[in-house]
């Protein structure tokens, strides 16, 4: 069987609870979670998200748990490490981005002068707090495939134009 769950985005109650269901079902050595990615952004404990989808790869293995990156994971990378906007414009007052920091560096924003020293206060802090979890991160896979069926994040277009193919794969 393969269980598969999407959007999380923050929500780690709900999604904990999920996981307490599904988890049993995962001792047995044909069943699959697929989570397709958006664990973090809009809710109050994304990193909390994120690092039990981590937690759960490493339990139970790769091809067990298999974890795929959503559009808020690219964003939250390209934020981090290609100085890239969008992001910002999803965390208002570092919502997300704050759940990956300590509550003592949450307190130090707001004693910080402008919004670019928070901004580059909190990338440090989050690089220097999540090495291990954010190089796993930048490495997840964009889809899965079985022999009947592709799960990806967003969706697959069959009828992409071939000048368009590689880009898309």
């Amino acid at each position: 069987m393969i269980y598969a769950m999407s959007d999380i985005h923050g929500q780690y109650d709900l999604f904990s609870k999920r996981i307490g269901q599904i988890r049993p079902l995962l001792q047995d050595n044909d069943n699959k979670l697929i989570l397709l990615g958006d664990y973090i952004d809009r809710g109050n404990q994304s990193f909390e998200c994120i690092k039990l989808a981590f937690d759960l790869e490493r339990e139970f293995g790769k091809e067990k748990v298999i974890v795929l990156k959503g559009n808020h994971e690219v964003w939250f990378e390209e934020f981090l490490f290609l100085n890239e906007d969008v992001w910002l414009a999803e965390d208002n007052d570092f919502f997300t981005s704050g759940t990956f920091l300590s509550k003592e560096q949450f307190k130090e924003l707001d004693v910080l002068p402008n919004r670019d020293t928070r901004i580059e206060y909190t990338k440090k802090c989050i690089k220097g707090n999540h090495k291990e979890l954010l190089s796993w991160m930048r490495k997840l896979r964009l889809y899965y495939e079985t022999e009947t069926q592709i799960f990806v994040h967003a969706g697959v277009d069959e009828a992409i134009p071939e000048e368009e193919a590689q880009w898309c794969t």
